[in-house]
């Protein structure tokens, strides 16, 4: 695979953070759109700015789209999931740490092998 540009990694990053802020776990090509319109210094975010386009009205939109349904809103987290089906991932997590050792569970995701969203190849774009 072809390494990315700094530029690119900049936008996914952007994208990343606005997914989050939508609630998303996922990366979407709406995520995208809203990371180049907050990037700004690249030619694709000057010809979508020259056609209308602008990140306040972008991130409405996307409201609007995730009110309608069209596009999935925020999503609970795997502990807030767990923990309707009567299951505490934090009890589960420090008696593993308490069991194996503080490097047992590999931080928040619980995953040690997990790399940030974007960074392992190609992105995520299922829900």
């Amino acid at each position: 695979m072809a390494q990315r540009s700094q530029h690119a990694d900049r936008v996914l990053d952007l994208a990343s953070e606005e997914a989050d802020r939508f609630g998303h776990r996922y990366l979407g090509p709406e995520h995208v759109l809203l990371g180049l319109l907050r990037d700004g210094g690249s030619a694709a975010s000057r010809v979508l700015e020259a056609h209308g386009a602008d990140l306040a009205a972008a991130r409405q939109a996307l409201g609007r789209l995730v009110d309608r349904g069209v596009v999935p809103g925020p999503r609970p987290s795997d502990a807030e999931l767990l923990g309707a089906l009567g299951i505490d991932l934090e009890a589960i997590r420090r008696t593993t740490e308490q069991s194996f050792g503080g490097q047992a569970v590999g931080g928040p995701g619980g995953d040690p092998g997990a790399t940030p969203r974007g960074r392992a190849g190609a992105v995520d774009a299922a829900a």
